[in-house]
């Protein structure tokens, strides 16, 4: 149930696609170099394909992408892989949270850091992933162009966590701040399986799906997750998807 294999499958199709555009672009390139206008008619089509090809996947790098969801779930190793995807800077608000040896940030502090990541990284695009509401969420998703629901179920979300427990034993992980080395116990096994997922938890994710729900995608399987994959893939053949507001035509 890890994202990282179906990610990097997509990874691997997204480096095809690049260099089949570029092959495409170097013959059309060759025909027009050995000259007659019908060589050049043949060729320009040929390279107006391959260039379409490049332009597909460099259409994307100004997303914004927000990924939420539940502890566990998969949402930093998610967040990192489309970061690399799409090129764009990545935040993981635990990152905010924490400072070095678990000690909780300021709110304060955390929220200007936030903003001013935002700030920075207006035209750019970026990735967040993360929940606190106390870290500029309803700026987060409205300007994100695409939300990732990461909804797993609490037993899958346990042996993930188990699994990077043992990974990451007396070490900090790239997503969390220095000094916060790996742990694991059983307020953190009762936050995964019980307490993350209160009622309370569980309205803010629906009022998030409601509010913003031609954006918005819910991943229960790794199913669901490559759809969302491929969907971020073909995000540039769809008119109108990056418009200011977000919204996306169905």
């Amino acid at each position: 149930m890890d994202a990282t294999a179906d990610l990097e499958e997509y990874k691997f199709m997204f480096k095809q696609r690049l260099i089949s555009g570029i092959i495409l672009v170097l013959i059309a390139a060759f025909g027009l170099y050995m000259g007659g206008i019908v060589t050049f008619a043949m060729t320009l089509i040929v390279a107006l394909i391959g260039y379409s090809e490049i332009l597909k996947i460099y259409h994307i790098e100004k997303s914004s992408l927000a990924v939420i969801g539940y502890t566990g779930s998969g949402k930093s190793v998610l967040a990192a892989k489309l970061g690399k995807i799409i090129g764009c800077p990545v935040l993981h608000l635990d990152k905010l949270q924490f400072e070095a040896g678990w000690k909780e940030r300021k709110e304060a502090e955390g929220n200007r850091l936030c903003e001013q990541f935002l700030e920075e990284n207006k035209e750019r695009g970026w990735v967040i992933d993360g929940n606190y509401e106390k870290f500029c969420q309803k700026r987060r998703m409205k300007e994100a162009d695409l939300i990732i629901f990461m909804d797993y179920p609490r037993w899958i979300c346990l042996w993930q966590a188990l699994r990077r427990y043992y990974r990451y034993k007396g070490h900090t992980r790239k997503s969390m701040a220095d000094g916060c080395i790996e742990k694991m116990d059983k307020e953190f096994i009762l936050w995964i399986l019980k307490n993350g997922r209160s009622q309370e938890k569980k309205e803010g994710y629906k009022q998030v799906s409601e509010h913003y729900p031609d954006k918005f995608i819910q991943v229960r399987n790794r199913r669901q997750l490559r759809a969302a994959v491929i969907r971020l893939l073909q995000l540039q053949n769809e008119k109108g998807l990056y418009a200011g507001t977000g919204s996306r035509k169905r």
